[in-house]
This record gives C-alpha cells, sequence and structure tokens, in this order.
C-alpha cells in the first residue's frame, strides 16, 4: 500500500476542498482532522479537487463557529447538520465516462453520507458522489 499524507509538516493551505472516493487503487490518503484531537484518518482510493481554497472557507467558517477546535457534547444537531447539508451539496463533481454503457459529461453535487453522519467531523466529512462513497476533506483548524 502507498500512503500520501496531505499535511507535511506546517504546511497549510495544500488544498482546498479534495474529494478522496474510495476504491481499491492501492493508495492511502491520510489527512488530519478533528480540531485539537489531531486525528489522522486514512481513506484508500482516488483523490479529485472539488474546490479552491475559497470554496473551502465556508466549511472552516462552520466548524470553527459551531465545533471551536472539539465536537461539543451535544453533536449534530437538526440545524447544525441542516447547514452543513447545504454546504455540501454546493459542491460539485463531475465525471467522464468512455465506455459503452455510459458515454459522456455528467456531474451531480455531493451528499452528506447519513448513514456514516458520525464520521463527521472539522476537516472529515463522509460524502457519496456520482464516482461512489468517499470523504469530503479541507483544512483543520489546529
Amino acid at each position: 500500500m502507498r500512503r500520501i499524507f496531505l499535511n507535511p509538516g506546517d504546511v497549510d493551505d495544500i488544498f482546498g476542498l479534495l474529494l478522496v472516493v474510495a476504491a481499491d487503487t492501492g493508495i492511502e490518503y491520510i489527512h488530519q482532522c478533528n480540531g485539537h484531537l489531531v486525528e489522522k484518518r486514512k481513506l484508500e482510493g482516488f483523490a479529485v479537487p472539488v474546490g479552491s481554497f475559497a470554496a473551502a472557507g465556508p466549511f472552516i467558517a462552520f466548524f470553527e463557529r459551531e465545533f471551536p477546535g472539539w465536537m461539543p457534547r451535544d453533536g449534530w444537531t437538526a440545524a447544525r447538520l441542516e447547514e452543513l447539508r447545504q454546504l455540501v451539496s454546493g459542491v460539485w463533481v463531475w465525471a467522464e465516462y468512455l465506455d459503452q454503457e455510459q458515454y459522456g459529461d455528467r456531474s451531480a453535487r455531493l451528499e452528506i453520507d447519513t448513514d456514516r453522519i458520525t464520521e463527521a467531523v472539522e476537516g472529515w466529512i463522509p460524502v457519496i458522489s456520482i464516482l461512489g462513497p468517499g470523504a469530503l476533506l479541507f483544512r483543520n483548524s489546529d
């Protein structure tokens, strides 16, 4: 397994919004997330840039406001989940299909994977995309 650490050293802002789609690729992406807990999560798959630094700004602001470095005891309230759902649905993913069954470009908005919502923390949001399930990644605040 090859591993790519997305937060080398003290380097911030390497990417804005990055979608890692789960797949058997032999490549594992490791990302620091979950605020001040500085958790390192990994996902095998392939990476797709889906937003600029500016596009990541509303996600960072949401987590800084709602979860300032720590997940609160009341966790994902209905209001917080709805706000996150709106942010996530603003991210588009494009795919090009060239096989006989599917041909052409397609796009679709990301969706929160509600079956995995307990995994959602600052910098790591479980999502479903046109390319398959995965995680939407952005800068952690620590």
